[in-house]
């Protein structure tokens, strides 16, 4: 299958280096050979032609080394893809919808890969098979076509709309080729309830993170963070129920779990912060704020941590 990548963020690299690194059946001598089979996307040409000759290093505990694979910023001349993995971040996804049209046809599943509960509706709509993906590997950016592997995790698969034999059959190719790259993958119904479910871990930990910036862990050192957190995990579990969303068990337990299992971990909106760069805050907790307003349930503290990290991102862009 031919497989797109758009977005060479930490999970646009960390996939395209893994799936290349499978289908090329690469050494681990880092020779330089190429899979045409995997391409990866960007809007930016020459950050993708200096992708292109260098290659990405991906940097993982049981093997580091540098991955070669196409790299293009001119989609339209690249045909249909089998799979085309959305990897950019929200507020970029419509226009990388548009922009990267040309990669879909009827039969191309389109996942979209982002955090949040805004998407689905744009994912939908983006033509071929529409699909999404939530994952809980931990990758970090540590510069421009270089991505480390923090944390082990699962990544689910589901379909949106009504699923069909051909749309069911090319998920499942889809899943076993990401368990061929030694990612724990499984196909599963109602995946927006497993969105949900991420979306009031990042709601316990992102915003908080980047605002005392610090790694996840050290949220369970201070009283008054532990606290915050959990008010805005509650806050979000309110809205979820109110929209018929099922909460199974205890989210605020969970999100503790995730920060003591990821202690060390720079949370996706503290690497953000770090590099000056606009944040996902309206897709998490600013969702929730809105989520509530909808149906008029009160979400002050997630009202207050989206105020603080949007005065954040207004410092560095002033």
């Amino acid at each position: 299958m031919r497989i797109a990548i758009v977005g060479p963020g930490a999970l646009g690299l960390f996939l395209a280096g893994r799936l290349s690194r499978l289908i090329a059946k690469k050494s681990v001598s880092g020779e330089k050979e190429q899979s045409d089979s995997v391409c990866l996307l960007d809007y930016n040409k020459e950050r993708a032609a200096e992708l292109r000759e260098k290659g990405i290093w991906l940097e993982q505990s049981q093997w580091s080394g540098r991955v070669w694979l196409e790299v293009s910023a001119e989609p339209k001349s690249l045909g249909i893809f089998d799979i085309v993995f959305l990897c950019v971040k929200v507020p970029a996804v419509e226009a990388a919808l548009e922009h990267f049209s040309v990669l879909v046809g009827p039969d191309t599943l389109v996942v979209g890969m982002q955090n949040g509960i805004k998407h689905p509706e744009l994912i939908a709509n983006a033509g071929g098979i529409a699909a999404l993906g939530v994952t809980s590997e931990g990758v970090t950016l540590l510069a421009p076509g270089r991505v480390a592997h923090r944390g082990r995790g699962l990544t689910r698969l589901g379909l949106l709309g009504k699923e069909s034999s051909r749309s069911v059959k090319r998920l499942n190719e889809l899943a076993v080729m990401l368990n061929g790259a030694d990612l724990i993958t499984e196909v599963v119904d109602s995946v927006v309830h497993y969105l949900w479910a991420k979306l009031l871990v990042n709601v316990g930990i992102n915003a908080l993170t980047a605002i005392h910036d610090i790694p996840n862990g050290e949220l369970l050192k201070s009283e008054h963070l532990t606290r915050k957190m959990e008010l805005a995990v509650r806050e979000a579990t309110r809205v979820a129920f109110a929209y018929s969303v099922p909460v199974v068990g205890d989210p605020v337990a969970d999100v503790v779990a995730v920060c003591r299992s990821t202690a060390d971990n720079i949370s996706s909106m503290l690497q953000d912060v770090r590099k000056s760069r606009f944040t996902e805050i309206d897709a998490i907790n600013g969702a929730i704020v809105q989520a509530g307003k909808k149906l008029s349930i009160p979400t002050p503290v997630n009202d207050e941590l989206t105020a603080s990290v949007k005065a954040l991102e207004k410092s560095y862009h002033t």
